[in-house]
């Protein structure tokens, strides 16, 4: 214990942001130099799971040390919380003026909690809701988010998204409930992971995304051709394409439909911007093998189109490269990259 006391604050600060906040008030009654030191600490971490007593008690415990803390920055708040949690208390947890990233998990048991997360302060975002059935309504207004991660398994949420014009790199999941207005949102976007769901939403027409310049599409979703259309129409400046055919929850990938419908025109930036395409999980299926061949017909600024093979068996992995290869390029200086 005299050698840790030995570390500078700085160090003692950083160490104790790793700690769960309960831990970390506990330290007060270590000595006379550790009785404050925890009010500064800027990262902090609740878990009603780990927290003995009721939720009254955790509750006051959370309001006692948030009102406590002095840190100049609080850079990150962790709340994982039971169904006995009420909207009212996560607003006013949320609402730190001061509150540069939030990570917020739901479970099943709080399928009819709503709440609101307004923090013009919000760099960092990232939302966990592993609730299969239906949700509550969540807002979401953070005018200086630059990363946003949502992972929404919830069948019917509500959800109402805005305002995020410095938005950097976004990855979104969600199950069904996907809203014009919701993607519309994420026009600003640089780098965007999509992983969707697109039942409801089979043409988002109108929406540029003129700052994307690098996409994921997971593909284990239906409909996830029709949108990588669309994105691919609705983003000039796109320059990397990543295909991902592999998912978490072992999900399968969906085939690219034989004969799906082409566009009118070819899109602005595999005419003009994209430099890369890659297709992790490639399975050389006919629909597989046209979704592949438009975009390396039409890419002309293409250098470099790796795909990585789900199957492990050699004749098969020939097979689908003697096919790639055979496929005449817009690019003359591109090159076929077979993992």
């Amino acid at each position: 214990m005299d050698r840790i006391s030995q570390l500078s604050d700085d160090l003692l600060l950083r160490i104790l942001s790793c700690v769960p906040t309960k831990d970390v008030v506990a330290t007060c009654l270590l000595s006379k130099r550790w009785q404050f030191l925890w009010m500064l600490v800027p990262q902090l971490r609740y878990n009603v799971i780990n927290h003995t007593g009721d939720y009254k008690s955790f509750s006051q415990f959370v309001y006692r040390s948030l009102l406590s803390n002095k840190a100049p920055v609080l850079e990150r708040l962790h709340l994982n919380l039971g169904p006995d949690c009420p909207a009212i208390d996560i607003g006013l947890w949320i609402g730190c003026p001061n509150l540069e990233e939030l990570f917020l998990e739901r479970h099943d048991q709080d399928s009819e909690m709503d709440f609101t997360v307004v923090v013009p302060s919000l760099r960092r975002l990232s939302m966990m809701d592993k609730n299969y059935v239906k949700c509550g309504r969540y807002v979401i207004d953070v005018p200086s988010l630059k990363y946003l991660n949502i992972t929404d398994e919830a069948v019917y949420n509500v959800r109402q998204i805005e305002n995020m014009p410095e938005l950097v790199e976004a990855y979104v999941e969600i199950t069904q409930g996907v809203t014009h207005k919701f993607l519309r949102a994420l026009t600003s976007v640089r780098h965007l992971s999509l992983c969707l769901s697109l039942s409801e939403i089979m043409c988002p027409s109108g929406m540029i995304f003129n700052q994307l310049v690098h996409l994921n599409l997971y593909t284990f979703a239906q409909g996830w051709w029709d949108l990588l259309i669309y994105m691919l129409q609705g983003s000039p400046k796109l320059r990397f394409l990543k295909l991902i055919d592999k998912h978490d929850s072992l999900l399968f990938g969906e085939e690219t439909p034989i004969g799906w419908k082409l566009p009118s025109s070819v899109p602005e930036c595999l005419l003009f911007s994209l430099e890369a395409f890659e297709w992790i999980g490639y399975k050389g299926r006919r629909g597989d093998r046209e979704m592949a061949t438009y975009i390396l017909k039409n890419a002309t600024c293409l250098r470099t189109a790796t795909f990585t093979p789900e199957s492990s068996d050699v004749g098969e992995k020939y097979h689908m490269l003697k096919e790639l290869a055979s496929i005449p390029t817009a690019s003359t200086s591109s090159k076929l990259l077979f993992d």
